[in-house]
């Protein structure tokens, strides 16, 4: 582990404790391969000789972990119960209590995201007390961003260690704003595909974009609850400094962006659920069309192949033609009548047929619109009041309107 303080003018300490990785894996040449005695291993040689490497690796880098842990705990003694706590911590935590002097006390785990192209979780350990902030990290990114560019002078005119942590806040959402702009792209490419063609193989799209937003709101849902624990262990005193104002900010802007996404996949899942209710009724619609269709006929076969010697007609040369134009007649009625109830719709029409003829009518309708819209302009003419008609209503468009005629209609 390594450890720097970092001392600032307006007199608070931030503690950054790096977790060395390497030395998990890593450990010295002379150490990496040994050999495994019979003294060493109980007086019995381990049966599997990997696996006596494998366990002999995790002894050594517990005890090089534990060393490091007891050298850092004396380094910051007045924190050392929260360091033997944190260690090994991977799951969100927040804690507040007082210390010995009652000062307020926050501390816990966050897990974070420090890329937004990178999915996997770090924990960000902190610890926060009076003028000291101690922060432990896997991630290196984190605290070299605060060291670098604008969030360094924000840090440098920070005037205590509680406005410190909360610009700490302020930019890991940053890391929010950047995977949920990429997050509303897909979005966007998403509806359109929902738009122009619906298919079956983007439910699996939906729901994986709804796991990506869930991702986003676990990852922020614990900065909101660190806030909230921010707010009872100051109480009033920080409520109206500027950090913690901008960090409200971007709590409320993230929080709007997640709900909008989550009513917009919302819908977009109720859409594919009533696109494929209306198409399982379309099917089933169509099935029993035909199959009222196709009764006459079975009826017909039913009939006329049982074995039986005398049936109407089986001795006729006509008998079998006058069955077969029965039976297109009936059909034909029985079709009729559901046409008429209304309940074929257009499911037995040629659908690709009707879009061109309507686009042909959209075709031949522009240019008819084009040429009247320069006559439109022209005074028009006195219009004589209409004449009434007798008899019945005429079907002539009323004067005034579109392609009507303001002469009355002849008696």
């Amino acid at each position: 582990m390594i450890h720097r303080q970092l001392n600032y003018k307006a007199g608070w300490e931030w503690h950054v404790i790096q977790d060395d990785v390497r030395s998990r894996s890593v450990l010295p040449d002379e150490e990496a391969h040994p050999v495994l005695s019979r003294a060493a291993s109980g007086g019995r040689r381990p049966s599997d000789p990997a696996k006596g490497q494998a366990a002999w690796l995790a002894v050594r880098i517990a005890e090089q972990r534990d060393e490091q842990l007891r050298a850092l705990v004396a380094e910051l003694p007045f924190c050392s119960p929260w360091l033997r706590e944190t260690e090994g911590r991977r799951r969100n935590e927040v804690h507040f209590s007082l210390d010995e002097r009652q000062q307020p006390l926050l501390s816990g785990t966050l897990m974070v995201q420090a890329d937004a192209r990178r999915t996997e979780l770090q924990p960000l350990h902190y610890w926060l007390c009076g003028s000291r902030l101690v922060t432990w990290h896997e991630d290196p990114c984190l605290p070299l961003k605060l060291q670098a560019g604008s969030w360094s002078e924000w840090m440098e005119g920070s005037p205590g260690a509680r406005e410190a942590f909360l610009v700490l806040l302020g930019a890991l959402l940053e890391v929010f704003h950047g995977g949920l702009d990429e997050y509303e792209s897909r979005l966007t490419e998403l509806e359109r595909a929902v738009h122009s063609r619906n298919r079956t193989a983007l439910l699996p799209v939906i729901f994986e974009r709804r796991h990506e937003l869930l991702h986003w709101t676990h990852l922020f849902l614990p900065i909101r609850e660190v806030q909230d624990s921010f707010k009872e262990a100051y109480v009033d005193t920080v409520l109206e400094t500027p950090e913690f104002q901008r960090l409200g900010y971007k709590l409320e802007r993230i929080d709007s962006l997640l709900t909008r996404y989550t009513s917009e996949i919302d819908t977009l899942i109720a859409m594919d659920d009533a696109i494929a209710s209306f198409r399982g009724n379309d099917i089933m619609k169509t099935l029993t069309i035909f199959t009222a269709l196709f009764v006459p006929p079975t009826i017909a076969g039913t009939l006329w192949g049982v074995n039986f010697r005398y049936l109407p007609g089986i001795d006729s040369r006509w008998g079998f033609p006058i069955l077969c134009a029965s039976v297109v007649l009936f059909a034909a009625a029985l079709y009729a009548w559901l046409w008429s109830k209304g309940w074929t719709g257009d499911l037995l029409t040629d659908r690709a047929e009707s879009r061109k003829r309507s686009r042909r009518r959209e075709s031949q309708a522009a240019p008819q619109s084009a040429a009247a819209a320069p006559m439109r302009s022209r005074p028009a003419k006195a219009k004589r009041p209409p004449a009434a008609a007798v008899g019945s209503r005429s079907r002539r468009p009323y004067p005034g309107q579109d392609g009507g005629s303001a002469e009355p209609p002849p008696s």
